[in-house]
């Protein structure tokens, strides 16, 4: 491929034994808008024991006239997926599609100019995250209309931005070493977006909340007793980044950590219970914390 074929933009996929779901994820995007970007969609199969190879197999042979590529990450783990992705893709550009999530039209063409736009030092975007289904909950998802900027050096609180609406540019991914592929879905820890942002905040980079980027989340979930059980698991997640960050050395996370636990009796969200249970176990699971690449 020259110089001038490369990607504008590079889209990562990335499931594991979710066939139905990732196959309405795939019936809902543009490939049109992709192709006349000039972009590209890498599939992602993370070690399924469902046919998802397959429907990424087909996908890609009915559509010939675009660039698809399809490849298999047998260790199983979202960060480990993710990068995979970001390695078999050429774009300086990267915006990662969960396998539940549907873009709002014109999504790609609004994130490269979101990035064309800003300086080099942004290196994450993130936006809204809306329910696709009238009937599922509103937990995780992200309404916010306030477009908002963590700068260089800046704290960032769990769930600001979320990894079902993420976009980075390739150099940030470099610069601080991809995913810890000891956090995220399949892992203990399913802190791995926050993560990301954290530390590339600490590392140079910048990151931009925009409500102008729109997709839509088809999760599935009733309130009841599946939220509450992701309530408790998201907490525990939360516990284990703020463990994390301060064994990193951050010591600014020690005035959000206190801001967090204070708060909690008027979140319902935090469940204080599991977030100290995340912090516990990650100290003990990683006593020197540090940043795990393979």
């Amino acid at each position: 491929m020259t110089h001038n074929d490369t990607p504008q933009v590079s889209v990562v996929l990335c499931s594991r034994d979710r066939s139905e779901q990732v196959s309405l994820c795939l019936e809902r995007f543009d490939l049109s808008e992709l192709v006349k970007l000039n972009g590209e969609l890498v599939l992602v199969d993370n070690a399924s024991s469902d046919n998802t190879k397959e429907v990424f197999d087909r996908f890609q042979a009915q559509n010939p006239g675009a660039n698809v590529h399809c490849c298999t990450e047998t260790k199983k783990g979202l960060s480990i997926a993710r990068n995979t992705g970001v390695e078999r893709s050429q774009s300086s550009l990267i915006i990662f599609l969960d396998d539940d999530v549907y873009l709002e039209p014109g999504y790609l063409a609004r994130i490269r100019a979101f990035f064309e736009k800003h300086s080099a030092d942004v290196g994450i975007a993130g936006g809204r995250i809306l329910r696709f289904d009238p009937a599922d909950s509103l937990y995780c998802c992200q309404m916010s209309e306030r477009y908002r900027v963590y700068e260089v050096g800046s704290t960032v609180r769990p769930g600001a931005l979320q990894g079902a609406n993420f976009a980075i540019r390739r150099a940030t991914f470099e610069a601080i070493g991809g995913f810890d592929v000891t956090l995220g879905a399949g892992q203990k820890y399913r802190c791995e977006d926050i993560d990301f942002i954290a530390r590339a905040l600490a590392n140079g980079w910048e990151a931009i909340y925009d409500p102008a980027l729109v997709v839509y989340h088809h999760h599935g979930r009733r309130d009841g007793d599946d939220v509450e059980a992701l309530r408790h698991d998201n907490s525990y997640a939360s516990g284990a980044f703020f463990a994390k960050m301060l064994g990193l050395g951050f010591r600014k996370y020690w005035y959000l950590l206190t801001l967090y636990v204070l708060s909690a009796p008027i979140r319902p969200n935090m469940k204080i219970v599991s977030f100290i249970k995340g912090m516990r176990d990650y100290q003990h699971d990683y006593p020197r914390a540090e940043i795990v690449k393979k």
